[in-house]
């Protein structure tokens, strides 16, 4: 009888470069997480929401380039918070992953 040399991939094991990805997407999702709860950083975006805020309601109706620009702002200072959270979603679901990975590999 012949022997099948041909062995099939485990389902259950990612490949080494994927648990790489993952355990990066981790680690960035940790960094982004203790950014976004540091105080320091809470504080400083809280008093830049605050200053753009408040030159948008001082700027006067025909300054349509300073709205534009305090607009801009904080469209960026938004985007910022946007991404940090996405990270730590997407470390959160690698974290997950690599949890299901290392539990079916056990199995």
């Amino acid at each position: 009888m012949p022997t099948n040399e041909f062995k099939l991939a485990n389902p259950h094991r990612l490949p080494e470069d994927e648990i790489r990805l993952r355990t990066e997407e981790v680690r960035k999702g940790t960094e982004a997480k203790a950014l976004l709860t540091s105080s320091a950083f809470q504080s400083a975006f809280a008093s830049m929401r605050e200053e753009v805020f408040e030159r948008f309601w001082d700027a006067p109706m025909r300054d349509d380039e300073g709205v534009k620009k305090l607009k801009s702002m904080a469209w960026a200072a938004q985007n910022l918070i946007d991404r940090l959270t996405l990270a730590v979603e997407t470390g959160r679901m690698a974290e997950q992953q690599l949890e299901q990975h290392e539990t079916l590999r056990r199995d």
